[in-house]
Order: structure tokens, then C-alpha cells, then sequence
């Protein structure tokens, strides 16, 4: 899939499970990931609604945002966007001395750089929209980096997004490394340009994949880094995984129920 694209997820809910998920509490969770082999990075919390219907369309945007910020990267801190720049695969996003982001061309193909010019460590990533209604927000931070001074982060857009149910209510742009539920994971580099089609049904164990070879399914207690943070592998920098990721390490076989978080 094109990152220049917007893609559409259509979720389906089987009608006990929508009323069984509604009476308990539970909140929709997206998250979009990237490849790096920076190991700081962690993932955030996209969208957390509990606004959702049997039936929905979640659009997650094309537009790539880099951004730099002020706020610490731990477990359930929320990052806040300090200085940002709307970005392309193939560019540099670069951070001054005064913290101002700007953009440049060279940066290999299907990558976003992002290089600390300041004297400063900065929290840097990318900031993507992802929503369930027809009113796009503003770009959030999806995933975050620690950016020392002098250095760059390597980031490729064709990671994956993923979806669980939780209780728990999270605002968006917080750092979020253990699934509350059982999750779904679309790989964005080989999902159909067309859109995604996802199902969800507590009678067959929750989300329901078809043999999708794009979809891959986790278990509740998962912890999303190195889900949503994809390691490219050794030698090289960052570049866009091409083929379908191999979770075997990590996935489970058959996942169990959505747990309470």
C-alpha cells in the first residue's frame, strides 16, 4: 500500500459480541506502526473510542507527519507534538537548533530520516490520522524515538496497524506497549490498495482473518514494540519490508478471548 494513499478498514462486529463489548465498557484501540532498528522507539495509542458501531470504516490517513517534542518516552505518558512538518517517503525531516522542523529530499526511497540538528535531545516520530468517523483529526504521534543530539532516526512508513478491544480509556499520542486484548494486525506493505476487511466475533475467538496472508493475530498480553516498532533485519538502515513480516516468534496460534485490561 501506498503511504500517499489513504486506506480504509471496514470492521465488523458479530451482534452479541457489539452488545456483549458495549455493556462491558470496551474501547476500540488503533495503532500504526513503522519499520526501524532504532531501539528506543515505542508505540502510541492512535485512536481509543468508544464510539463505534456493529459495522464501521476506519480511514487511516496517507499523510505522514514528522514531529519533535519536549515530552519523555515511558509506559502511559502521553507525547504532546512540540514543532511538526508534513513529510513524504524519500525525504529528511530535519530539527534545528531552535527545535523547528523542515523537510529535504534524499533520503532513500519509502523512508522518513529524522535528524536532530539541535544541541538538545528531542522525542521525534511519526505522527499519523486515523479515524472512525467522517471528521479527520489532527496528526498524532503513532510512534516515538529519543533523538540525541547530532544523530538520526530511520523509519520506514510500511509498518503495520493493528486493533483491540480494552477497557481501559487512553488519550491519543500515549505510549502504550502491552495489548489489552487480543489483537489484529494488518501488515500495511502487502494489504490490498482497496482496503481491508476485518471481522470480529467472540463465538469464533475474536478477530476472524480468512487466511489473509496481510493479517496476523496476537494475543491479549502481547507486548506491541516489536509489533508495531518492525526490526528490517541486518544490513539495512531502515528500508520498507517488501514481503510479509514474519511474526512466527511472536504470534500466537489461536488467540484467546478479549481480556479486561
Amino acid at each position: 500500500m501506498s503511504t500517499t494513499h489513504d486506506l480504509l478498514i471496514s470492521i465488523a462486529i458479530e451482534s452479541t459480541t457489539f452488545n456483549s463489548l458495549k455493556y462491558s465498557g470496551y474501547n476500540l484501540f488503533g495503532m500504526v506502526g513503522v519499520v526501524s532498528s532504532n531501539k528506543s522507539g515505542r508505540p502510541a495509542v492512535v485512536v481509543c473510542t468508544n464510539t463505534y458501531f456493529q459495522n464501521n470504516t476506519v480511514t487511516l490517513s496517507g499523510q505522514l507527519t514528522a514531529y519533535d517534542s519536549g515530552s519523555q518516552i515511558s509506559d502511559n505518558a502521553t507525547i504532546h507534538i512540540g514543532n511538526q512538518s508534513t513529510v513524504t517517503t524519500g525525504q529528511f525531516a530535519v530539527i534545528d537548533g531552535n527545535g523547528s522542523v523542515s523537510v529535504a529530499s534524499g533520503a532513500p526511497a519509502n523512508t522518513v530520516y529524522i535528524v536532530n540538528n539541535a544541541s538538545v535531545d528531542y522525542t521525534v516520530g511519526i505522527a499519523r490520522n486515523m479515524y472512525v468517523s467522517n471528521v479527520s483529526p489532527s496528526a498524532v504521534p503513532a510512534v516515538a524515538f529519543d533523538a540525541q543530539p547530532s544523530s538520526m532516526v530511520t523509519t520506514a512508513p510500511t509498518g503495520s496497524a493493528l486493533f483491540f478491544f480494552g477497557t481501559p480509556t487512553y488519550s491519543s499520542g500515549t505510549i502504550l506497549t502491552t495489548c489489552f486484548g487480543s489483537a489484529v494486525v494488518i501488515d500495511l506493505a502487502t494489504a490490498p490498495a482497496g482496503g481491508v476487511t476485518l471481522t470480529y466475533d467472540q463465538a469464533q475467538g475474536g478477530w476472524v482473518t480468512n487466511g489473509a496472508s496481510y493479517l496476523s493475530i496476537f494475543a491479549a498480553g502481547s507486548d506491541l514494540t516489536p509489533i508495531l516498532i518492525q526490526d528490517p533485519g541486518p544490513n539495512v538502515p531502515a528500508m520498507a519490508v517488501s514481503v510479509p513480516v514474519d511474526y512466527t516468534d511472536i504470534a500466537e496460534d489461536q488467540p484467546p478471548m478479549t481480556e479486561q485490561g
